[in-house]
């Protein structure tokens, strides 16, 4: 599902609105994933320097949270979609 959605993201007048959506969704695989799939790398590397402001946030924000699996898995915590964000877990 990863490397469709990352294959989604490169496609050729993708809206950047979708593309914006695609790179969330890869972030959260990602988080499930335990780490960056080669593919990922890839994605986040074309995009982080767009010249849509949105996309590059995104995908520095995405090396970021990689850097610091502890910091990932408290944003997006494996398998607790529906559970809200614990504000002390992430320094808030």
């Amino acid at each position: 599902i990863c490397a469709k959605v990352c294959t989604l993201a490169q496609r050729a007048g993708l809206d950047v609105a979708t593309r914006g959506y695609a790179l969330s969704a890869v972030l959260k695989l990602t988080t499930q994933l335990g780490g960056p799939t080669p593919a990922v790398s890839t994605l986040v590397d074309k995009f982080a320097n767009s010249r849509h402001v949105d996309l590059a946030q995104r995908c520095i924000e995405f090396r970021h949270l990689t850097s610091r699996p502890g910091l990932m898995r408290a944003v997006l915590p494996v398998d607790a979609s529906g559970d809200p964000v614990n504000p002390t877990a992430i320094g808030v």
